[in-house]
């Protein structure tokens, strides 16, 4: 499967005369013979409910570290980071009623970014965007407002070495509260929330 899957790889290379990167998440670690990078899928240790920046620290070491340690194997391969916001699967594991959380928290990216500037890891694979009946999403929420996007937005920043910008991260928080978009199925005017 591995010397098929790097011919495919190669393939299509010389088929379209370009070259890219084939980032591998998640899998065995001897992966790292087929793909360009890896990435842990970092995902749910069920139960873990508001846990302090120490836990969330440990818990991204111990998705991440492997991969860390696995690339020093593989001349030329990459270990990417991952980031999620927690994961809370309001279909409780889709209709086998298991209940799957891990509390949504900033504290995870916190976290994550900050282990990977620190193993020198410089791409990541935001593992969700708008996945909302897993809980992933980063989009800014009702509930949460826009707090788990800047907190990704201040880990980026972290990881490029960059400043952080607040002023940046209150005007996106303006435009989210200040959007005049349904709310509650009141809606609202321009600029008028409910």
């Amino acid at each position: 499967a591995v010397v098929s899957t790097q011919s495919t790889g190669q393939n299509v290379r010389d088929k379209t005369n370009s070259d890219f990167y084939v980032i591998g998440t998640p899998g065995p670690l001897t992966l790292f013979e087929v793909f360009d990078a890896m990435a842990p899928w970092t995902s749910a240790d069920y139960g873990l409910v508001n846990p302090p920046y120490a836990q969330a620290y440990q818990w991204a070491t111990s998705k991440h570290q492997p991969y860390v340690n696995e690339v020093k194997n593989y001349k030329g391969r990459v270990a990417f980071g991952s980031i999620t916001p927690g994961f809370d699967d309001y279909t409780e594991d889709w209709g086998n009623c298991k209940k799957r959380v891990m509390e949504r928290d900033p504290v995870y990216i916190v976290a994550a970014t900050n282990y990977q500037k620190a193993q020198g890891i410089k791409g990541v694979v935001i593992e969700t965007w708008d996945d909302w009946t897993e809980g992933t999403h980063i989009e800014p929420d009702t509930i949460n407002g826009t707090q788990i996007l800047v907190s990704l937005k201040q880990g980026l920043q972290t990881l490029a070495g960059e400043p952080t910008d607040p002023s940046g991260d209150k005007e996106l928080q303006l435009r989210w509260v200040n959007y005049g978009q349904a709310r509650n199925c009141n809606g609202g005017k321009d600029g008028v929330p409910r």
